[in-house]
């Protein structure tokens, strides 16, 4: 792997090192922060070598990391909510997450971190979607016209039973993958009843016997 010992170099010193190959003419360099850890951004053009690449960089190591270890103080209220972060019930590194897939949050959002989490949530569950209606909506046996997610603070989804559009809130990928399942089964279901009735809960154990564990998670229960 190219500039293996310029990764491992930056990491040693806590710092992630992404190096994006452009159609640009000149070298770019930038200090930034996935959540709590520093991150150094350096843009090349697609001709240039690898051994410019990393001379060019190395010629920047010092000023970066100078530069990371100053700045990082101002970040460190983000460090113990990194600690916490999850991603389908499992801790998951934010920065790593970012580096290893195509997606980019806005500067703004990358000095939040959960601003991150909310931009990795809502890619992971529009990921799911397809084979969440694929495999749940035989099952409960009703189809929704539309699947869609929505940052909701206070409820997991929600059924429009009149235009048969499902919302699905974009905190649920934080907790195991068989909640959002349970969500999204809880509100096919208001297509056959639009209430909490006791036929309402009739069809959701149902189709999904075991929804009460995961129920009772995202309520907090035990």
């Amino acid at each position: 792997m190219p500039h293996t010992d310029l990764f491992a170099h930056f990491d040693k010193h806590d710092i992630t090192l992404i190096i994006h190959k452009k159609a640009v003419k000149n070298v770019n360099f930038r200090l930034t922060f996935i959540s709590a850890r520093p991150c150094f951004a350096v843009s090349v053009p697609r001709h240039l070598s690898d051994g410019d690449i990393h001379r060019l960089i190395m010629s920047k190591s010092a000023w970066a990391m100078a530069h990371a270890h100053k700045r990082k103080h101002t970040h460190a209220d983000h460090s113990s909510s990194h600690a916490h972060s999850k991603l389908w019930g499992e801790s998951f590194d934010v920065a790593d997450y970012l580096i290893q897939h195509p997606i980019r949050p806005s500067k703004q959002q990358r000095q939040d971190l959960h601003a991150c989490r909310l931009v990795i949530y809502e890619h992971e569950l529009k990921a799911r979607l397809p084979a969440l209606a694929d495999t749940w909506q035989p099952v409960v046996g009703h189809f929704a016209d539309e699947i869609r997610t929505k940052k909701m603070h206070t409820r997991w989804g929600s059924c429009n039973t009149h235009e048969a559009r499902i919302w699905l809130s974009t905190y649920l990928p934080a907790y195991p993958y068989p909640c959002t399942e349970y969500v999204f089964v809880h509100e096919l279901c208001h297509l056959i009843h639009p209430n909490h009735s006791p036929a309402f809960w009739h069809e959701v154990k149902k189709a999904m016997p075991d929804y009460q564990t995961w129920h009772n998670l995202l309520k907090g229960k035990p």
